[in-house]
């Protein structure tokens, strides 16, 4: 769950929406070019005039404002000097709660006009501006006329989304999504363990044996069962992926989630099961078990990105790296996990980018790749197949005394 959430706020937008100018957009409190200010009065101040064209203006602005745009009429608080010094000096606390303001002065004949903004909000001028435009129209006699006034971010360009989607960001997004999985998923594997050392503890292992139970049916009867019981929880987790529609992990993408989450399963149970020897106490197992998981599977995972990150910058840790990349899928089965979810979401995007844009920006020059492939979640549910048997095998061996 946390991991989804992750992913729907941080995946990288194809496109922003339009948003509407107005002054009560700074009502509250308002974070602007990382400054955080507190607006009580939207455009508040008008200060100059009190008859004549002047006073028309200050009247056709207060006309022009929005039911829920609060516009002070300076003048009529007793200050008549010029903006902004004795404003300051008699409301320092509202002067700083506002983000626009306008000033008249000159003669009843020829009124100059000055806007100000407080330039800690990125949509000061415009709205500002749109506000003296209302006000003109007032003037002019279109009493039921409005501006309304719009920002419409241009599309994003095609290099540009393509560095959004594949590059450092959102790859650090995709990696998060993955450890928290990890973090989730290393406790189901673990607590299998502890009804194998219970039963060892207690001597009822011992006692299905000497009634004639085969080491090879008992080990294949634990891991039939453990797996009809990691059913449930991995039938949640798709079920979770699946309502939260994220694009990375649901749609054409299932089938390759659900087969990484089933091999993972059937990898890291038998995986498990060769740890028995080293305990005796079911709690202690259980809690050594969970913290191994965890701890193998997010580090081989984040220090796998990491060193991909700074290969062309290092190319000392590319041997490294070549060698992490080999050992770690055989081995580590969480790593599998976490690697393969990264890989589908990768995938996922540079899919997009050629079904929306036409771009084909998979390595060489492949357009369209399926989230089966080799390359991409292939050997990774490939690797944890082959492994399973291969640590039941080895769990059978140490049941024999074959590796003691």
């Amino acid at each position: 769950f946390l991991a989804l959430l992750i992913a729907e706020a941080l995946t990288a937008q194809t496109a922003e929406p339009p948003l509407e100018l107005s002054s009560n957009m700074y009502r509250g409190s308002v974070v602007a070019g990382g400054v955080t200010m507190r607006v009580d009065e939207n455009v508040v101040v008008i200060e100059g005039m009190t008859e004549g064209l002047g006073a028309r203006m200050g009247q056709a602005i207060q006309d022009a404002a929005l039911d829920n745009e609060r516009v002070k009429n300076f003048t009529a608080c007793g200050y008549t000097a010029a903006f902004p010094a004795v404003y300051m000096e008699h409301t320092p606390r509202r002067y700083t709660n506002v983000f626009g303001a306008i000033t008249m002065h000159g003669s009843n004949e020829d009124v100059q006009t000055t806007l100000w903004f407080d330039n800690k909000g990125y949509h000061a001028i415009p709205v500002i501006v749109n506000l003296w435009n209302n006000a003109r129209l007032r003037l002019l006699g279109f009493r039921q006329a409005r501006v309304q006034a719009w920002s419409h971010p241009l599309p994003k360009t095609q290099a540009r989304l393509q560095e959004e989607l594949s590059g450092r960001g959102q790859a650090m997004t995709d990696m998060l999504v993955a450890v928290t999985v990890i973090l989730a998923m290393g406790f189901i594997p673990a607590s299998f363990v502890v009804y194998v050392v219970h039963e060892k503890a207690t001597s009822g292992k011992h006692q299905q044996l000497l009634s004639g139970v085969s080491p090879v049916l008992y080990w294949f009867n634990c891991y039939a069962w453990d797996m009809v019981n990691f059913l449930v929880p991995l039938l949640l987790c798709f079920a979770i992926f699946l309502v939260f529609q994220v694009g990375a992990y649901s749609g054409s993408n299932s089938g390759a989630v659900f087969l990484l989450l089933l091999t993972y399963g059937a990898c890291m149970s038998p995986l498990m099961y060769c740890l028995e020897p080293l305990f005796s106490v079911p709690s202690t197992a259980y809690v050594t078990l969970i913290v191994t998981n965890i701890f193998t599977g997010t580090v081989s995972v984040m220090a796998v990105a990491v060193l991909e990150f700074y290969q062309h910058e290092v190319p000392d840790l590319v041997p490294t790296l070549n060698v992490l990349k080999v050992l770690c899928p055989w081995f580590l089965p969480n790593y599998s996990l976490g690697r393969g979810l990264m890989d589908i979401a990768v995938n996922h995007y540079k899919n997009f980018a050629f079904e929306e844009f036409g771009a084909c920006i998979h390595p060489g020059g492949v357009c369209f790749k399926d989230p089966l492939a080799w390359d991409v979640s292939g050997h990774y549910i490939s690797k944890m197949l082959v492994m399973a048997p291969v640590w039941l095998a080895a769990r059978l061996l140490l049941e024999w005394g074959c590796c003691a």
